[in-house]
């Protein structure tokens, strides 16, 4: 099973501005999560992991990422990486999620 690791930075935006929530949301439509691996951790800031549909290329995540984005009225930085297993991704000190 392949994943996607995503960092997507609005521009001239601040992390707590309420445009990051209709990215979170649009992202979370899109498929992609704003937690570790279901284990109760959250990822840092501006990050999101996606279970890769079969056979979609890192492209056609970078598509999904633009077109939330598209819905924020605002440009971003965006970079996506595909891996092959929970294996090769390590977290350390993640958060927990709040209740």
């Amino acid at each position: 099973m392949a994943y996607f690791f995503a960092r997507v930075e609005l521009h001239d935006t601040e992390y707590d501005d309420d445009v990051y929530t209709i990215l979170h949301e649009e992202l979370a439509e899109r498929g992609f999560k704003r937690e570790f691996f279901s284990i109760n951790k959250k990822l840092p800031r501006a990050t999101y992991l996606m279970k890769a549909p079969e056979g979609m290329p890192t492209t056609g995540a970078v598509r999904l990422i633009k077109q939330a984005v598209f819905e924020t009225n605002k440009t971003a930085s965006i970079i996506a990486v595909k891996f092959e297993s929970k294996e090769d991704i390590q977290a350390s000190e993640l958060e927990n999620i709040s209740e």
